[in-house]
């Protein structure tokens, strides 16, 4: 294994023991007190480096299966899942065209992942057929108008410092990615892909009801169940989260719950 293989390997070890707080702290009890079910096949899409596949299964004995566009966090999820002795499966797929898994699920996962997606229709679209009866797919994401819904918090220079910077001024604010962090190209590209989507939470439940979603549970949060890995509560804002503009302002995560409606085709 090169350097750069084993420091990739490490950061994705480090990121399994995160989510593994996440899910038995947070995931698994939401799960078990709306009645998710869980001992059916589950699908994480977008799953990184497999972090929350790997902590589901050292909890769960349904089948879980993990995709990811990215080659490289294929690798590093399937060699986190070796270590571990654990049965799932990995593979790249891009949801917008690729084609998708043949099985049915009891639960899928877009954890952090829809406003990375050019095509949010699309997405969810093609997800829906997969959801077995009485499945559910959980979904969040920081909203466009929260303080780090550009993920400035994952930046190595002064912008994890700015808040609310991508929504005041989108422009500028990738202009001064582009020139203080040129070398991280993936990541750039994945800024300007959220500042292009601009999610709201408008935007994303209008968009689920159009592709034949229903809301089963909502929830947003003044500090999202991810700033465990810093140490910090987690602390939901109930109904102060979803008044019009300012709720969305005060928050830094939205999480749903959804079911297929029967009636859309």
């Amino acid at each position: 294994m090169n350097v750069l293989d084993r420091t990739r390997h490490e950061s994705g070890k480090h990121y399994v023991a995160y989510q593994e707080k996440v899910t038995e702290r947070h995931l698994l009890p939401l799960f078990r007190r709306l009645n998710v079910p869980l001992d059916r096949p589950i699908l994480d899409v977008g799953c990184g480096r497999g972090g929350c596949v790997l902590a589901l299964k050292s909890h769960l004995d349904a089948p879980i299966h993990g995709i990811d566009i990215k080659k490289e966090n294929i690798e590093v999820a399937r060699q986190c899942a070796k270590e571990a002795d654990l049965d799932v499966t990995f593979e790249v797929v891009n949801i917008d065209k690729d084609a998708l898994p043949q099985a049915q699920y009891g639960l899928m996962l877009l954890r952090d992942v829809i406003e990375h997606i050019p095509n949010l229709h699309t997405a969810l679209s093609r997800l829906r057929p997969m959801l077995d009866e009485g499945g559910f797919l959980y979904v969040t994401f920081p909203p466009w108008w929260g303080p780090y819904a550009g993920h400035q918090h994952n930046a190595g220079s002064v912008a994890r410092y700015m808040p609310y910077f991508h929504a005041i001024s989108p422009t500028l604010f990738l202009n001064l990615l582009h020139r203080w962090e040129p070398d991280r190209k993936d990541w750039l590209a994945d800024e300007v892909q959220i500042c292009t989507n601009r999610l709201t939470r408008k935007k994303f439940e209008e968009t689920a009801k159009t592709t034949g979603w229903n809301i089963y549970y909502r929830q947003t949060y003044f500090l999202r169940p991810a700033f465990l890995r810093m140490g910090l509560p987690t602390i939901a804002n109930g109904f102060i989260g979803r008044l019009p503009l300012i709720g969305e302002c005060l928050s830094t995560a939205c999480e749903y719950l959804l079911t297929p409606n029967n009636d859309v085709h």
